[in-house]
């Protein structure tokens, strides 16, 4: 009976949806992004030489972490550090621990911060090169969702490594401005392989990060609002 329907992700949703009201209008929405004060939107390696790979977001398996956790307990390539920010389940946080001793072993550190603020993930998002978006895309909205830490990585210079869906895809050109992976473990590694490949090399890796930051220019949180607000005006015939 709804007047008008807002949809905040991939517009393919509407295929499980009922049909609505023939004068239901529809308001489509995208994510947001925090705008960077960073100087340099390329983050050089910084004094330990470290690659710096992040995930900001609930450490949960239905968020990927058995994959993440097999492809750190098995990881090859230069020395890195893996930022984990949020809150982790009880099989999460158990996936992840299992794993820590054996990825040092191999080069990578594992770091689980737990809950943090916002401010604090963007603080550790200003040094990273890489940021993890894995989610089961059986769930059928992580399916057509517009994850909001692949705007905020993007916006930040960091090269997202993504689950395919739609929502993904309307984001994320492989290759061009990040990397689209299938969610399993093979898949994911070997993605993972080839951002790694890309930060190393200084000039893709510029490439990359442009076309990223590019990608989500003019969807600060503040314009995307009020272009929402003058769409449901427009959509409920209010004069502006």
């Amino acid at each position: 009976r709804a007047d008008v329907w807002i949809i905040g992700m991939h517009p393919g949703i509407l295929s499980h949806m009922p049909v609505p009201r023939p004068d239901c209008r529809l308001v489509l929405t995208g994510p947001g992004v925090t705008v960077s004060t960073k100087a340099d939107m390329v983050s050089a390696m910084d004094e330990t030489g470290e690659l710096v790979i992040c995930y900001a977001g609930p450490v949960t398996e239905a968020r990927g972490m058995s994959v993440i956790a097999d492809w750190a307990g098995s990881y090859q390539g230069p020395p890195a550090i893996l930022h984990l920010m949020g809150q982790a389940d009880e099989a999460g946080a158990r996936l992840i621990d299992g794993v820590v001793e054996r990825a040092a072993q191999r080069g990578l550190r594992v770091v689980r911060h737990g809950w943090v603020v916002h401010s604090t993930v963007i603080e550790i998002l200003g040094s990273g090169h890489i940021g993890i978006c894995l989610i089961d895309p059986d769930v059928l909205n992580y399916r057509y969702a517009y994850p909001i830490k692949v705007g905020e990585y993007m916006s930040q210079g960091v090269i997202p490594v993504a689950t395919d869906g739609q929502g993904v895809r309307s984001l994320i050109r492989h290759g061009e401005n990040g990397f689209v992976a299938r969610f399993d473990n093979v898949a994911f590694a070997a993605i993972m392989t080839e951002a790694v490949t890309a930060v190393a090399d200084a000039a893709k890796r510029k490439t990359i990060v442009a076309n990223a930051v590019q990608t989500v220019a003019g969807r600060h949180w503040n314009e995307v609002n009020e272009r929402l607000i003058a769409d449901l005006k427009t959509a409920l015939l209010v004069e502006p």
